[in-house]
């Protein structure tokens, strides 16, 4: 089954605004999501229970995400950015109040 990548308006600013390297690995990362949906990633806890991450140990990035809650087929990305001082999982729990 392949799953399909949707974005809200900020999430699509953080993509816009990586470097080409930081973009591979999202895109690398959306070919992963899109085959295997929320099989992939690590479980968050918290204001992002729900949620998953995916990481990159080479550019320090999260991919924050969740199953859309109205179409099983469909993965929400909500936030994509660093972990300084877990700057990214503030931005994206504030993302989904």
């Amino acid at each position: 089954m392949k799953y399909n990548i949707h974005f809200n308006d900020l999430s699509i600013g953080d993509f816009k605004s990586l470097d080409n390297s930081q973009a591979s690995f999202v895109r690398k990362a959306f070919l992963k999501l899109e085959q295997k949906g929320m099989m992939v990633g690590k479980h968050l806890s918290g204001d992002l229970s729900g949620c998953k991450k995916l990481k990159s140990k080479k550019t320090g990035l999260r991919i924050i995400f969740k199953l859309h809650p109205k179409d099983s087929h469909t993965i929400l990305i909500i936030a994509i950015g660093k972990r300084e001082d877990k700057e990214i999982y503030n931005v994206a729990a504030r993302r989904l109040k």
